[in-house]
């Protein structure tokens, strides 16, 4: 059960970390699926339902609850917690999932560091943005703005 980080950074908000190396099936065991999850599961790649299925185990972990809760999508795509005053956050990222859960708006982002973010930077910084990027360490700065405004959206 490879739990990398778990901290509180503000009152009433917890965030975790989990590096995902069990296989699928094990998550699978352990969750309560629905059908129409376990529907949704068929049509992704294996990584992809690894990474799925780790950041709901992480979510059900972290919030030490007996009972299932359901996460669910808005109609902009974030997920939130049904019937539940907290708010929620997560992201996954080749075998990592992260979680964030606080009853204030919250947005979490984790990326492996990629060298194709350069390819996208146009996408997601402004010109003025682009001007002042450092020569030195760009891609690790690239991939820093990525997850930052990556947060912020979420």
């Amino acid at each position: 059960m490879p739990l990398l980080s778990t901290s509180k950074p503000f009152a009433n908000t917890k965030v975790a970390i989990w590096q995902a190396t069990e296989p699928a099936s094990f998550f699978k065991s352990e969750l309560k699926l629905t059908d129409s999850e376990k529907e949704f599961l068929k049509d992704l790649h294996l990584a992809r339902q690894k990474e799925w299925l780790s950041t709901r185990f992480l979510c059900y972990d972290l919030l030490q609850t007996p009972q299932r809760v359901s996460i669910l999508k808005d109609t902009n795509g974030k997920p939130y917690l049904e019937n539940h005053e907290l708010q929620m956050s997560l992201s996954h990222s080749k075998g990592l999932a992260a979680i964030m859960i606080s009853e204030k708006a919250c947005g979490i982002d984790i990326q492996v560091i990629a060298h194709k973010i350069e390819m996208i930077q146009h996408k997601f910084l402004n010109d003025e943005e682009l001007n002042q990027l450092p020569e030195t360490n760009k891609i690790i700065t690239l991939n820093i703005l990525w997850s930052i405004k990556e947060a912020i959206y979420k």
